[in-house]
């Protein structure tokens, strides 16, 4: 989802679908040719949409679908697109266990980490765009003042599979063990609190804008909105049991979009109503 415009993509078997708002109903279909795509996000204002692929290839395209750059970035799939917050620059990540730092008009790179040795299996950046945090297949965790290109701090011996930072960037979430998130201050680095009542593996978390709240999605279908400062669940619904993969939030924080992998492709959207989540 875009945030500020209201619009979201998809993708399913290697096609991208696209609802814009004030177009007709029926979703803009761009040609990308062969090949899967596996990651994608867009930009805090809507202008931009990054694709990461299987083969290794960068796409950047516009608000409508149309492609303004493909690069090879990568040398394996691409399984992490993330917009600094204010949208000049573009990080990726994938499987040749590379983090890098693109420029958003000319994808020509501007920072390279080298300190991972093994796939990246989560990635966040800080929306303040003073850090970014990632983390390998092997258990090490790496938290990054992007501006110097030192580490910050390292948390090695846990299995994170999703990172978020807070939208002032002063909290960084953490799946572990698949179904616990954990909350670190970042600068003090000091756990902040635990949120443990989901029953399955979560496939994907996301910060709500104002920061009181964080929602994630369950592989058993249940995607669920948890209070920050209680710690507590604050509503749930149902995102259907075809493996639920992919959640989006947009709207300004709410609407929310997930998408699965029942053998029809599904997806559903949710309003989380005009006033924010308390």
């Amino acid at each position: 989802c875009h945030r500020g415009r209201g619009g979201f993509s998809l993708t399913s078997k290697g096609e991208l679908f696209l609802m814009t708002p004030g177009t007709t109903d029926k979703p803009e279909r761009p040609e990308l040719g062969n090949g899967g795509i596996a990651s994608l996000n867009w930009s805090a204002d809507g202008s931009r949409l990054a694709l990461g692929r299987d083969n290794g290839h960068l796409i950047l395209m516009d608000g409508k679908g149309k492609t303004l750059k493909d690069v090879v970035a990568h040398s394996g799939t691409i399984r992490h697109v993330e917009f600094a917050g204010d949208g000049k620059t573009l990080w990726t990540a994938g499987d040749d266990i590379a983090v890098q730092q693109l420029d958003v008009t000319t994808l020509e790179p501007k920072l390279s980490v080298t300190d991972h040795t093994s796939p990246i299996i989560a990635l966040a950046v800080d929306p303040t765009g003073k850090r970014v945090a990632s983390a390998e297949a092997d258990h090490v965790t790496f938290i990054r003042y992007v501006e110097s290109n030192t580490v910050q701090w390292t948390r090695r011996g846990h299995r994170i599979s999703a990172l978020a930072f807070s939208p002032d960037g002063k909290t960084l979430a953490m799946v572990e063990q698949r179904r616990v998130i954990m909350l670190y201050d970042v600068e003090e680095r000091r756990e902040l609190k635990r949120l443990s009542g989901n029953p399955s593996r979560i496939m994907d978390m996301l910060w709500h804008p104002n920061g009181e709240a964080l929602l994630c999605l369950g592989d058993l279908g249940t995607l669920r909105v948890w209070g920050i400062e209680r710690g507590n669940l604050l509503a749930s619904a149902n995102a259907g049991r075809g493996r639920p993969t992919a959640l989006g939030l947009g709207k300004n924080g709410t609407l929310v979009v997930t998408g699965g992998m029942d053998p029809g492709g599904s997806a559903k959207v949710f309003d989380l109503g005009p006033k924010r989540v308390e």
